[in-house]
């Protein structure tokens, strides 16, 4: 990939990450995909080994290899486009900017297993989870996710999950706010169940018959699937805002001339008479959403 291009994606992330604010994870935090969010595998080089894979989604690479085959129940983009190579970047920056609310001890850790962030192993509230290390799930075992909010899971080492190992999600938590941000590859092993979207350009590799809810993006990077099935999920976007829409229609109207006259007691008030006279306007008729502020 162009040196150039890359740099330029990383200060265009660094600057998003840097006005951004901060998480409340009282509250699930948005976090902006932009147009990386309706894909189901982004990479440079796309790999399809022995069986093949769906994705309900979209899929955007510059390389297919493997000599297997995919499914896919959305749009193929080749190449990748740049922008969402920038927006997929612009994220992750957002992601690592946001203050950790549980750091393990230095060293790797597996999730299913840890007992120090909570006194039952593989079970975890909303919050940003931090390891300086490696991170799996480990010995075919469940984590939980318990409740709405945001997850965020990221190390500066490794990513991977054992053959079998599943992820839940109770009481309202959901794969779309649900982010797995490793330095270094990931590896999703056979068989599992797995939610959440993983952001990696170091590369993504999926064993055989994985269930994946969530995005496996990897723009600069490889993702390699085997008969496996992605399915992007149905996420809540961003909140309306109030626009002032304007439609000019020409048509035949009665207009009227007022006529004010104001009278000033201890309430103020006006009265008006109207004259009315047929003319044919353009009237421009303008819709909008506004907030009324009372004054005295």
């Amino acid at each position: 990939m162009n040196k150039s291009l890359v740099r330029n994606m990383f200060m265009t992330a660094l600057f998003a990450a840097i006005m951004l604010p901060q998480a409340v994870f009282g509250d699930t935090l948005v976090v902006d995909l932009a147009t990386s969010a309706s894909y189901g595998v982004l990479s440079s080089t796309f790999v399809r080994n022995s069986g093949p894979s769906t994705i309900t989604g979209d899929i955007g690479y510059t390389t297919l290899a493997g000599g297997s085959s995919h499914t896919d129940n959305g749009i193929t983009n080749v190449p990748a486009p740049p922008q969402s190579g920038i927006d997929q970047g612009a994220a992750l920056a957002f992601l690592n900017s946001q203050v950790c609310s549980f750091n393990f001890a230095s060293g790797a850790v597996d999730l299913a297993g840890d007992t120090t962030h909570d006194a039952t192993p593989g079970h975890f509230l909303p919050g940003v989870y931090c390891v300086t290390g490696a991170m799996s799930i480990g010995g075919g075992g469940t984590i939980t996710l318990d409740g709405k909010g945001t997850y965020i899971f990221k190390c500066t080492g490794a990513f991977t999950t054992s053959d079998s190992a599943i992820v839940v999600l109770e009481n309202g938590a959901d794969a779309c706010d649900v982010f797995w941000i490793p330095v270094q590859a990931t590896t999703i092993g056979t068989n599992n169940t797995f939610f959440g979207t993983v952001i990696d350009d170091a590369s993504i590799t999926v064993g055989s018959t994985t269930l994946w809810t969530g995005r496996a993006l990897s723009f600069g990077g490889t993702v390699t699937l085997d008969t496996d099935t992605i399915a992007v999920p149905v996420c809540a976007g961003a909140t309306a805002t109030a626009t002032e829409t304007s439609t000019e229609v020409s048509t035949a109207v009665d207009t009227a001339t007022l006529t004010a006259t104001q009278t000033s007691t201890d309430i103020s008030t006006a009265t008006f008479t109207a004259t009315p006279t047929a003319t044919e306007t353009n009237t421009e008729i303008s819709t909008s959403t506004f907030t009324a502020t009372p004054t005295a």
